[in-house]
C-alpha cells in the first residue's frame, strides 16, 4: 500500500501516515525497508524495481480477487430446470415444484434471477442475482418402524400416507423391501433412507420410511443429527 500511494504521487511521510491510517513511525520504519530493498530512493520515489514489484504485487492481488469473487458467484449461482426456453440474460421466475426448483421467463412467482445460460424447455438453467426469497413449503418425514413381517396391520395406514400429496416412498434394509413386495408397496428409493428422505423434505416433499426395528435403533443417531440439522422438518415416528 505504501509503494501504490508512493506511486500515486504521496510522498511525505505525514501524508502517508493519514492516509493509511498509521503512524509517521511506521512510515518511516516501511520507508526504511523499501530503500534498502531499493524499491524507492531517499527522495521517497519509486526506483524501476519498485515499479515492477508492486506491479507484480497488484498483478497477483487482481488473480486473487478474480477468483475469490468467482467463487462467491458460484456459491450464489442456483441450478434450475427450464420451463420453456429461456435466452442468456433473460429475467426469470423460480419457484419449486416436485421437490425441483424451475424457473420460466413467463412465470408468476415473486422471485426472480437472471439466467447465465440459454436453454430449451427441460434443461439446466444457472441463475443468479436472486431477488426475493424462493418458497418452499416443508414437507414431513414419517417413520414406521417394522416389528417384523407380521406388522400388516399398519399396511393401510401407510398406503394413506403414500397417496397424500407429493411423497416418495424409502425402504432402508432387506426386511423393509421384502415387506414393501409382499404388500404392493412401491419403493422410490432404497438406500440412504435419512438422508435422501430430509432432502426431500426441505424441497417439500414428503417422506415415508419403512424400517426394521432392529435398523432404526441402529440407525437413530443418524436421524437424531438429521433432525438437528433441520429442525424445521416435521417428523414422525410409528411403531408397528
Amino acid at each position: 500500500m505504501i509503494l501504490l500511494s508512493i506511486h500515486q504521487g504521496d510522498e511525505k511521510p505525514a501524508s502517508l501516515a493519514k492516509k493509511l491510517g498509521i503512524t509517521v513511525q511506521g512510515v518511516q520504519y516501511h520507508t526504511k525497508i523499501l530503500r534498502k530493498k531499493g524499491y524507492i530512493d531517499d527522495e521517497y520515489s519509486l526506483t524501476k524495481e519498485g515499479f515492477h514489484f508492486l506491479e507484480s504485487g497488484l498483478l497477483s492481488l487482481k488473480d486473487f480477487v478474480t477468483n475469490s469473487l468467482s467463487k462467491i458467484d458460484d456459491l450464489t449461482t442456483w441450478e434450475a430446470i427450464s420451463s420453456g426456453p429461456v435466452k442468456e440474460g433473460d429475467t426469470v421466475h423460480l419457484g419449486m415444484h416436485d421437490g425441483y426448483l424451475y424457473c420460466s421467463p413467463t412465470g408468476n412467482e415473486p422471485t426472480t434471477g437472471v439466467a447465465r445460460n440459454s436453454a430449451n424447455d427441460g434443461e439446466i438453467v444457472l441463475v443468479s442475482n436472486l431477488s426475493g426469497l424462493i418458497s418452499v413449503k416443508i414437507g414431513t418425514v414419517h417413520v414406521f418402524v417394522l416389528s417384523g413381517m407380521n406388522a400388516a396391520d399398519g399396511v393401510v395406514e401407510i398406503k394413506e400416507t403414500l397417496v397424500q400429496g407429493n411423497v416418495i416412498s424409502i425402504t432402508a434394509g432387506e426386511l423393509s423391501h421384502t415387506f414393501a413386495n409382499k404388500f404392493g408397496l412401491r419403493e422410490d428409493v432404497r438406500y440412504g433412507s435419512f438422508h435422501a428422505a430430509f432432502d426431500a423434505a426441505t424441497r417439500g416433499v414428503d417422506a415415508v420410511i419403512l424400517i426394521s426395528e432392529r435398523r432404526f435403533h441402529y440407525d437413530v443417531s443418524e436421524m437424531l443429527q438429521l433432525q438437528s440439522k433441520f429442525p424445521e422438518v416435521n417428523l414422525k415416528i410409528k411403531y408397528l
